[in-house]
């Protein structure tokens, strides 16, 4: 009768509990790397949105002759040391920006009536650039 002897941890067991070691890590590291991006995703998203719906606001409490670029821009400005402000509609091919970028944009949709409000922030989260894109019409 030939039995297997039990001398200790075999060479394969000890394959086996590394391999079973490294898949358990690399999943608990890539849920936590997933959990970190999203709670940064929501943090930064809500600031781009506040931003954005404080300069509807603002535009909004201003009196119709008084909504303007500039005006918007500087009121931005002036409130937030760490946002840059820019005139016009972003477009994707813009070069690197830092931090909250903010682009204005008001045109006279319907002249001597009503004015657009165009306001996309823009931020970099990891790798890519997101943005918070909001509209709205001034009534004269």
């Amino acid at each position: 009768m030939d039995l297997k002897q039990n001398k200790g941890i075999g060479m394969t067991d000890a394959i086996i509990a590394v391999v079973i070691l490294v898949i358990f890590t690399g999943i608990i590291v890539s849920i936590s790397y997933n959990v970190y991006i999203q709670s940064n995703f929501i943090k930064r998203n809500e600031q781009a949105t506040s931003y954005n719906v404080e300069v509807i606001e603002y535009a909004q409490a201003c009196s119709y002759k008084d909504v303007d670029t500039q005006v918007l821009i500087d009121y931005i400005s002036n409130k937030y040391d760490n946002v840059n402000v820019l005139e016009g509609e972003y477009n994707q091919g813009d070069p690197d920006y830092e931090g909250y970028t903010i682009f204005i944009n008001v045109t006279d949709k319907y002249p001597n009536y009503a004015k657009q409000l165009n306001i996309t922030t823009l931020y970099k989260l990891g790798n890519k650039y997101r943005n918070v894109n909001m509209k709205t019409l001034i009534y004269k």
